[in-house]
C-alpha cells in the first residue's frame, strides 16, 4: 500500500540480508533511500547495522544507523544450539529489555 505512506509519517527498520563492506556499497543504500524518500517525504528509515564496521559506513554515508545484529531477534528456544556452543543471544536480550525498565 505505498499510496498510504505518501503523506504520512513512517518509520521503516532496515534490517540488511548482506554484508555493507565497503563506503561505495553504503552509499548506494544511501542513494536507494533518497529515492524512496522522494515518494514519501515523511518517512524515515532506521538501517539496523550487523557489525559496527558496517555502522560506521552507513553513518559515514549519512545514513540513520544503529548496531543490531539481526541475530539478536532470534528465539533460541526454536532450536537447538550446536554442542560446546553458548547461547548468548538470549542473555544479550535480556540484558537489553532489564535496561529498559524504569528504575
Amino acid at each position: 500500500m505505498p499510496r498510504a505512506l505518501c503523506d504520512r509519517p513512517a518509520l521503516h527498520l532496515l534490517t540488511l540480508a548482506w554484508g555493507i563492506a565497503t563506503a561505495e556499497e553504503a552509499a548506494s543504500l544511501a542513494a536507494e533511500i533518497d529515492a524512496f524518500a522522494v515518494r514519501w517525504p515523511k518517512a524515515r528509515f532506521l538501517i539496523f547495522a550487523n557489525t559496527a564496521d558496517e555502522a560506521v559506513l552507513c553513518r559515514a554515508a549519512g545514513l540513520a544507523v544503529i548496531q543490531f545484529n539481526q541475530l539478536n531477534l532470534v528465539d533460541e528456544t526454536r532450536f537447538t544450539p550446536v554442542d560446546g556452543v553458548e547461547k548468548t543471544v538470549g542473555c544479550r536480550l535480556r540484558r537489553w529489555a532489564g535496561s529498559l525498565q524504569a528504575p
